[in-house]
């Protein structure tokens, strides 16, 4: 009983020493965001090129702008310096509050006090009635060493009413470069409620996890997946996962019956409702939770259509999309609010995905806890969350690894229809989803003989299956070539050309990629990327997560060793699969000048990771660990860096 008492205290210290751990970084990472203000006009109203600089010569002691606060809360103000390392000066910054007459900020800066060498912060108590009161902003030049140093400016004025600039006191046509930062407290307010909720749940799940005394894979899934997912497909805006923009106007097409985009003057469109097209008005980047709110009560305008660009999307087979166009057509039976549908088509991806992988954890008779790792990976919850296709790709290849295995543990039991009928179906699945993926098949090679009632049966069903799925493929490639064609714009074919006739230069472009790149393809597969490559979840969670899967592969508890030629069967597929992802990018994505392999992702490599967690799992390290524990701490270290991956979310997107 004292026992288990020093262990509940000291997982209950852990995990709050944890928890606060990844708020504290959270939180960091919220304050050096300035995503908690709201900014004023200089920040994005002018390109770069209308930007100059004021230099600081013999002739230049003043310059003061005048500018009326837009919003209330004003807490700081950014001034842009241009100097070289060898320069230096010293100059005095005021800012007066010209309605009230009061001295606001007064300080004297020199070179030392820039950030980033360029850059300064006038910070001082928030003005909580800032909003239409008139400011000035002066700086006076008290020393400097040469005529190089410089302020930023724009050469036209923002408003002639709101913002007048002099210098020496004479009146100029250009304004001060200055960012105005308004402290928006209901953004802080949104971080705080998610940070709340999220350690609330974290705390609540993974105290019911460690109290659990039979907690399997297939629980600890069923507990923790879906919930992460969920939380992610709310905090996460609409349209900014990987491609999401563009996969819902396929899931939206293929909802209206049509599983082929139209060629039209050699272009590859579609013809849909104008605001299902962009129904946020806005570049995807730009995208926050502000625009989200908007367009809360955008409806449905089924009558104004027009042609849309679908020559990123067209190539996808529409079985990738199935669940998604099933959520917005069932949505459009009650609904005509187009928020409401693309969110359906969210959460039934999400359903669909789930069910699979929860049968893939069930079934397998090896490497639960990798399964289990595996779909806990912020990229695999981001693809299961969204209208991605990955979804659907990443759980059917793990089920058909996990039948296969499945098939080859069961003593005393011969394949019958219903087992070939499945394996034909999941790899014609995997077929029409990414032809790279086509390999997986090879695992049938893996059956032994015995399975089957003479040799014979078992290569006329390995034909059988693998003829099925290259021509499932070849069909749809043949369809989708039309289009592949007219996206790449030629591209493709002579990228083939050039691999068939120069496969050494091929050989050494892939390898230089691998070298250049590697260290990124292996972070972001593990968490250190999320959404569009937008921003990064940084160190700790990416190396965990690699570390997990490393310890979890090779601990891996095995009653019978994997014969030689079986290994080598398993390597060979992943070798495979791993170069025909990079060759596919090649041909599709990398133009002739380009130095190294581009489009490459590490969430293309999450459906054949089971396969490398197997071949990890040959080091024969010994495991001193009870299984329950390590399928707890895998689920609880998911639980609390999903809080952390959460928060980043929502920074990146006040």
């Amino acid at each position: 009983m004292k026992d288990n008492k020093k262990n509940q205290i000291m997982f209950y210290v852990l995990l709050f020493v944890f928890i606060i751990g990844v708020l504290l970084v959270a939180y960091y990472q919220l304050k050096i965001s300035d995503k908690t203000y709201s900014l004023g006009y200089s920040q994005t109203k002018f390109d770069r090129e209308v930007k100059k600089n004021f230099n600081i010569d013999e002739n230049l002691t003043n310059i003061s702008k005048k500018f009326v606060a837009k919003k209330n809360n004003l807490e700081k103000i950014r001034i842009k310096f241009s100097l070289n390392k060898e320069e230096n000066f010293k100059i005095n910054v005021k800012l007066l509050d010209l309605t009230n007459n009061l001295e606001i900020f007064n300080k004297e800066i020199t070179k030392s006090d820039l950030i980033d060498g360029n850059i300064y912060f006038l910070k001082f108590d928030a003005q909580k009635n800032s909003k239409n009161k008139m400011y000035l902003i002066s700086i006076d030049v008290l020393e400097k060493n040469n005529s190089n140093v410089s302020i930023s400016y724009i050469e036209k004025n923002l408003n002639d009413k709101d913002t007048i600039t002099t210098m020496n006191n004479q009146k100029i046509n250009n304004t001060l470069e200055i960012n105005e930062y308004y402290q928006n407290y209901e953004k802080q307010k949104i971080f705080n409620i998610v940070a709340f909720v999220s350690t609330i749940i974290a705390i609540v799940l993974s105290i019911f996890i460690f109290l659990n005394k039979n907690m399997s894979e297939e629980k600890a899934f069923l507990f923790i997946v879906p919930i992460m997912c969920i939380m992610f497909l709310i905090i996460m805006p609409m349209f900014k996962s990987h491609d999401e923009q563009r996969h819902w106007l396929r899931a939206y097409e293929v909802s209206e019956g049509n599983i082929f985009s139209q060629v039209n003057d050699n272009k590859v469109e579609s013809f849909l409702p104008k605001n299902v097209i962009d129904p946020l008005n806005t570049y995807w980047r730009d995208i926050t939770y502000e625009k989200i709110g908007k367009a809360k009560d955008i409806s449905l305008d089924d009558d104004n259509r027009e042609y849309t660009d679908m020559s990123y999307v067209a190539v996808y087979s529409p079985i990738q999309y199935i669940p998604q166009a099933i959520g917005i057509g069932v949505s459009r039976i009650f609904t005509d609010n187009i928020l409401i549908m693309a969110y359906s088509a969210r959460l039934a991806n999400l359903l669909f995905s789930m069910i699979i992988m929860f049968l893939a954890i069930k079934i397998t008779p090896i490497l639960k806890k990798a399964f289990l790792l595996l779909s806990m990976l912020p990229l695999s919850v981001e693809a299961f969350s969204s209208m991605s296709p990955d979804a659907i790709t990443i759980s059917i290849a793990f089920l058909f690894i996990a039948y296969i295995f499945k098939l080859i543990h069961e003593k005393d039991k011969k394949i019958n229809k219903k087992d070939i009928a499945v394996v034909v179906l999941i790899s014609m699945v995997i077929a029409l989803c990414k032809i790279v993926y086509i390999p997986l098949v090879g695992l049938l090679l893996l059956l032994p003989k015995d399975k089957f009632n003479s040799n014979k049966r078992k290569w006329l069903f390995i034909v059988f299956v693998i003829l099925m799925s290259v021509v499932m493929n070849i069909t749809w490639l043949a369809v989708a070539n039309q289009y592949l064609s007219l996206s790449s714009e030629g591209v493709s074919g002579g990228q083939i050309l050039n691999i068939l006739t120069h496969p050494i230069e091929y050989i050494k472009i892939f390898l230089y990629s691998l070298n250049v790149n590697g260290q990124r393809y292996l972070t972001s597969l593990f968490g250190g990327e999320v959404g569009w490559n937008e921003f990064s979840l940084y160190f700790f969670v990416p190396y965990i997560y690699c570390a997990l899967f490393l310890f979890v592969s090779i601990t891996e508890k095995k009653e019978n060793n994997i014969e030689i030629w079986k290994k080598i069967i398993i390597l060979l597929i992943v070798l495979t699969i791993f170069a025909l992802i990079f060759t596919s990018l090649y041909v599709q994505w990398t133009k002739p000048e380009d130095v190294s392999i581009k489009g490459v992702q590490g969430r293309y490599f999450i459906p054949f990771m089971p396969l490398v967690a197997i071949l990890l799992s040959e080091l024969k390290i010994n495991n001193n660990y009870k299984e329950k524990n390590i399928i707890k701490t895998i689920a609880i270290t998911g639980i609390v860096l999903q809080i952390y991956i959460l928060l980043s979310i929502v920074i990146n997107h006040l």
